[in-house]
C-alpha cells in the first residue's frame, strides 16, 4: 500500500514538474526582442554576398584579366559550392553541433573569406599588370588565382554554416505556446523576404552607378 501511495504521489508530481520545465525553457527563449539583431545580421550577410557577387565578373575580367568564359566558370563553381555547403551545415547543426555554434563558426569562416577577398582586391601585388588595350593581356598568376580560390572557398563554407541555421534559430526564439505567435512568425518571415529584396535592389543600383 505504501508503495502504491508513493507511486501515486510521484505520478501527481509529474505534470507539475513538466510545467516547471516548460516554464524554464520559455524563460530561456530570446523572444521577439532578439529578432531585430537577427534581421540585421541576415541583412549584412545578404548585402555583402550580393555586393561582391554582382561585381565578380567585372573584377575577374578587368582586374585579373581573365577570359569571360573562365570568369563565368569561376562564378558558377562558387555558386554551386555555396548551394551545396548549406546541406552539410544543416546536417552538422542537427546532428551534434547545434544551430548556435554552427552559426558562430560559419560567421567566423565567412568573415575570414571577406577579409581575404577584400585584401586581394586592394593589394596591387595580387593583380596582374593593367591592360587598358584588352589585347594580349597577362592573366593572373597561379598564386593570385589560388588566393582567390581560397577566399571563395572560405565564403562558400561560411555560407554553409549560416544560411541553413539563421532563420530556424530566429524561429526558435519565439514561444510557440502563445496565442498570437502565428501572426508574429509570418510577419517575421515577411520582413526577411522584404529585406532580401531591398538588399538585391540596392546592390544592383550601386553596381549600376559605379559602372556609369
Amino acid at each position: 500500500m505504501e508503495f502504491q501511495d508513493d507511486s501515486k504521489s510521484h505520478e501527481a508530481e509529474k505534470p507539475e514538474e513538466v510545467k516547471i520545465k516548460e516554464y524554464d525553457n520559455r524563460k530561456q527563449l530570446g523572444g521577439m526582442k532578439t529578432i531585430p539583431f537577427i534581421l540585421v545580421t541576415e541583412a549584412c550577410d545578404r548585402f555583402s554576398t550580393i555586393g561582391f557577387h554582382v561585381n565578380m565578373i567585372t573584377y575577374l575580367t578587368q582586374q585579373l584579366n581573365l577570359p569571360l568564359v573562365k570568369a563565368s566558370n569561376i562564378v558558377s563553381n562558387f555558386d554551386g559550392t555555396a548551394s551545396l555547403t548549406p546541406l552539410i551545415g544543416a546536417l552538422i547543426a542537427d546532428s551534434f553541433a547545434g544551430r548556435f555554434w554552427t552559426i558562430i563558426v560559419g560567421s567566423i569562416i565567412y568573415e575570414l573569406g571577406l577579409i581575404s577577398i577584400t585584401t586581394t582586391a586592394l593589394l596591387k601585388s595580387m593583380h596582374p599588370p593593367p591592360c587598358p588595350s584588352l589585347v594580349d593581356c597577362k592573366e593572373a598568376s597561379g598564386i593570385q588565382l589560388s588566393t582567390l580560390y581560397l577566399s571563395l572557398l572560405l565564403l562558400a563554407v561560411g555560407l554553409g554554416g549560416t544560411r541553413p541555421c539563421v532563420m530556424n534559430y530566429a524561429a526558435d526564439q519565439v514561444d510557440m505556446s502563445k496565442s498570437s505567435v502565428e501572426s508574429r512568425t509570418w510577419n517575421f518571415f515577411q520582413l526577411v523576404l522584404l529585406q532580401l529584396g531591398i538588399c538585391e535592389i540596392n546592390c544592383s543600383d550601386c553596381r549600376g552607378l559605379r559602372t556609369r
